[in-house]
């Protein structure tokens, strides 16, 4: 009886292990971030991509008679993370480090995709936006990246590190991965032996008697 119990409560056990969280980075490629810039004066204007930005801008600004605008288009490349469980992914962030950052007076300063707003009270360093459901939302709908953009607010800016000057925007995964269950020959090992020394522990009792 004691032999089963233990067994029982190592299989309880095994059940009880939690799973161990783990994370994956895809980091957006020098083909993968652009900057749109659009010129204007009276009489003409001028827009196009940046293709090799270094760093990336998002930022707007306006005068009579001249203005000027940048905002970043960033693509991340799926394809590694299309083997991935949806279920097991429970967190996905944008990361990006901000360079500078200016302001007239407003706080936001640009806007990811309407998921985060860049604050100039924030500062500049590491920052990251929750971006789950929109990209659980793409690898569900089998698309192959993930594309965001920063659009400008106005009268304000900020500039980022790029993939060209090697510190490249990035989506971090968090991802619960199950721990390692034993393969059944190793129960039966297990089972077996406490067979045996229940078998054991019966014929010492006997003995004793």
């Amino acid at each position: 009886m004691k032999a089963a119990r233990l067994a029982l409560g190592l299989l309880s056990l095994a059940a009880l292990v939690p799973a161990m969280a783990a994370t994956q980075d895809i980091a957006v490629t020098a083909a993968g971030d652009r900057v749109y810039y659009r010129d204007w004066w009276y009489g003409g204007n001028d827009r196009g991509w940046i293709v090799d930005a270094n760093p990336n801008q998002v930022s707007h600004y306006y005068e009579p008679g001249y203005g000027t605008s940048r905002e970043t288009a960033l693509s991340f490349d799926l394809s590694t993370a299309s083997g991935l469980v949806l279920d097991d992914i429970t967190a996905i962030t944008f990361n990006f480090n901000i360079e500078s950052i200016w302001t007239s007076g407003r706080d936001d300063v640009a806007n990811l995709n309407g998921i985060g707003t860049v604050l100039a009270s924030g500062g500049t360093g590491w920052k990251s936006f929750d971006v789950t459901s929109a990209v659980k939302s793409a690898l569900g709908a089998g698309q192959t990246t993930a594309d965001f953009y920063f659009s400008y607010t106005g009268y304000s800016g900020f500039t980022f590190s790029s993939a060209e000057g090697g510190q490249p925007a990035y989506l971090q995964f968090t991802i619960n991965s199950a721990p390692a269950v034993p393969e059944p020959e190793t129960y039966t090992l297990v089972l077996a032996g406490l067979g045996v020394m229940g078998g054991l522990a019966q014929r010492r009792t006997r003995q004793a008697r």
